[in-house]
């Protein structure tokens, strides 16, 4: 998991997917802790959305979101339903989107994960831009903008500034 991260992070995100394709198949033959089986599915459905890979993705961040329970509340399932969110965006339906956002927002708050709060955020304002909820889009940009920030994680900051500037900009 931490050598796919690394590869993912130098830029190399084919070789990031390859390795969690092994990791995750090798994870599910084997009776390992499922914070690791959610984790590695979750890092893998994010990489595969980066390489548009919606099918792929989308089943990775089930599989993610299947391994642990909902109870009780973990960082982990609760990145994992804001990574589904995220892949959804990629599908015409913003209700399910939407949804699912709100179910990761929830989850986020409930296990006490704000910077899993400010990504879901990021999604519902992208949802709120789709469907033309432009002040709702903008309130829940620059909450995420502010929450991640403050959470000190770098890579949901930096989506929250990038939507809320591009969006202002425009």
């Amino acid at each position: 998991l931490r050598s796919a991260t690394n590869a993912a992070a130098s830029g190399d995100v084919p070789r990031a997917v390859a390795q969690l394709r092994r990791v995750s198949k090798a994870l599910g033959q084997m009776q390992v802790d499922p914070d690791l089986v959610c984790r590695a599915n979750e890092r893998l459905a994010f990489y595969l959305l980066q390489l548009e890979m919606e099918t792929e993705a989308a089943a990775a961040a089930r599989a993610a979101i299947d391994a642990l329970p909902p109870e009780p509340p973990t960082w982990e399932r609760a990145r994992a339903m804001a990574t589904y969110a995220n892949v959804l965006l990629l599908y015409p339906d913003n209700e399910r989107t939407r949804e699912q956002a709100e179910c990761a927002l929830q989850a986020a708050r409930a296990a006490e994960a704000p910077w899993v709060e400010a990504d879901a955020l990021v999604t519902l304002g992208q949802v709120s831009e789709r469907i033309g909820h432009i002040e709702e889009m903008l309130e829940q940009f620059a909450a995420a903008h502010r929450q991640a920030g403050q959470a000190g994680v770098l890579g949901v900051e930096l989506r929250a500034a990038f939507q809320l500037a591009r969006v202002l900009l425009e």
